[in-house]
């Protein structure tokens, strides 16, 4: 999908800018934080889908929530960033990092003038959702026992 190219709710193809798909889930994201339970309801997905859908393939996959978790320890090159998420290949890794330089989440810069080896670092925007990813992937951990429960029952149901 290039910047211009959006689905609208009802799966129909649209054009909208990436700046008129932020404008959107910027409004969207004031509604919800004017609400005391900060809860998002489907309309607000829907108002902002573009950009909303977008962010959420940028950070949604477990390549990505394990990147994100990596690099908040620091700036990293790749080959250590690769040994830090076990299991990742090359070019998940590289896709990966590219959707996040080209959202605003990572920033590569050299190690030094004269090298020609770079890092990895989390930007502003980066650790703000980093550390939402972090939350969301801690509630998950912590609800995993009845999640098994769950699974147990409905498997000896079937």
């Amino acid at each position: 999908m290039s910047g211009k190219e959006t689905l609208e709710a009802d799966g129909s193809e649209a054009t909208a800018s990436d700046s008129e798909r932020a404008a959107r889930s910027g409004a969207a994201a004031d509604r919800i934080a004017a609400r005391a339970d900060r809860l998002v309801e489907i309309e607000d997905l829907c108002d902002g889908a573009g950009s909303i859908r977008s962010a959420l393939a940028t950070v949604g996959g477990v390549w990505a929530m394990s990147v994100l978790i990596a690099l908040r320890q620091g700036p990293m090159r790749y080959s250590e960033l690769k040994r830090r998420v076990a299991g990742i290949n090359d070019r998940m890794l590289s896709q990966t990092l590219q959707r996040f330089e080209r959202d605003g989440l990572v920033e590569r810069r050299p190690i030094s003038v004269s090298s020609s080896r770079e890092e990895y670092v989390l930007t502003d925007i980066g650790i703000e959702i980093c550390t939402a990813v972090s939350e969301f992937v801690f509630v998950v951990m912590k609800l995993a026992p009845r999640v098994a429960v769950a699974r147990t029952k409905f498997d000896a149901a079937e």
